[in-house]
């Protein structure tokens, strides 16, 4: 047996192939479901987030310029590109099915690699199905994009527990910082990959540890390949990013790490008149105002000041 081929843990195994009938039975039927469902909003005025992201990247594709930081880049980058292609919002929608449609496909790989065959079908069953993620496939909203990004990463690491590769764990780093810069929360998860990678590469050690074969791979403690492979991953992370970050401070004079929306979001969670409003429905610039000064506004000003007056509040 090679070494590349030994399992580093029980509980991962190779992921079952695409060829099951059942899968594909499940992602045509949600393919057909989610394609009705974007035909039938096609004429349907796009609301809130969707006319902010729609309006960011007209304005990106017929000037190539892309104004303030309140908003993460990628979606409406992607949107751009439909635009300038001389594509509509139809086609944004027809492809976000599609990019469901493929992550069906590795929520199935990633649970069929953990519980086997069954528990992957129910996975991709819920995740293909569940009303929120269907409705985020037919609106002009991120998540689809960011799921989609997610996803490559987690089959990629649970792939990886598999390898005695290197090159994954920066492919992994570049898809979260592409996923970041979709919606940056997801950043803030980055770090406890470390504890991940170390415990890993243990687990490798101890499958390896009956071996004779030695490598560099091998003599490295188990801890140190740990955190050698999570470096990588930061790496990766910091690729499409740290650009933008750069691109921030160059336009505002302040550091904003993917985008200023993440302390607005932290404002209207703790403001009292928001609570339990249906905020897609309804919306006040209430929301989000200190000391009566919307967030944007403050923004608009000073971008730094904005930002630490909203996580002081």
């Amino acid at each position: 047996m090679k070494c590349d081929e030994i399992v580093s843990s029980d509980a991962i195994r190779p992921a079952p192939g695409l060829s099951d009938r059942i899968l594909w039975l499940i992602i045509i039927a949600s393919a057909i479901v989610k394609s009705a469902l974007a035909v039938a909003v096609a004429s349907s005025p796009l609301v809130l987030d969707e006319s902010e992201y729609a309006g960011i990247a007209r304005v990106l594709a017929e000037h190539g310029s892309y104004s303030g930081t309140f908003r993460p880049p990628l979606y409406p980058a992607f949107l751009a590109a439909f635009f300038a292609l001389g594509g509509g919002l139809l086609a944004v929608r027809i492809t976000q099915v599609v990019l469901s449609s493929i992550s069906v496909a590795l929520v199935y790989r990633i649970a069929g690699r953990t519980f086997g065959r069954s528990a992957a079908r129910v996975a991709a069953i819920l995740f293909a199905f569940d009303p929120v993620l269907v409705m985020f496939t037919h609106r002009v909203w991120s998540e689809t994009l960011f799921i989609f990004f997610l996803l490559i990463a987690l089959d990629i690491l649970t792939w990886t527990a598999l390898q005695r590769r290197r090159w994954p764990w920066l492919v992994v780093g570049i898809l979260f910082g592409l996923a970041g810069l979709t919606r940056p929360m997801v950043l803030t998860f980055v770090p406890f990959l470390l504890p991940w990678a170390i415990v890993q590469h243990a687990r490798r050690a101890s499958n390896e540890g009956t071996l004779a074969v030695t490598t560099a791979f091998t003599r490295r403690q188990p801890w140190a390949n740990g955190v050698l492979s999570f470096a990588l991953i930061a790496i990766g992370c910091a690729l499409p990013v740290i650009p933008w970050t750069v691109r921030n401070a160059y336009a505002t004079g302040a550091f904003v790490l993917v985008d200023s929306n993440g302390p607005f979001n932290l404002l209207v969670g703790n403001e009292p008149a928001a609570a339990f409003v249906d905020k897609d429905d309804f919306w006040s610039m209430r929301y989000g105002a200190i000391n009566g000064v919307p967030y944007r506004a403050r923004l608009a000003r000073d971008v730094s000041q904005a930002q630490h007056a909203a996580v002081e509040k």
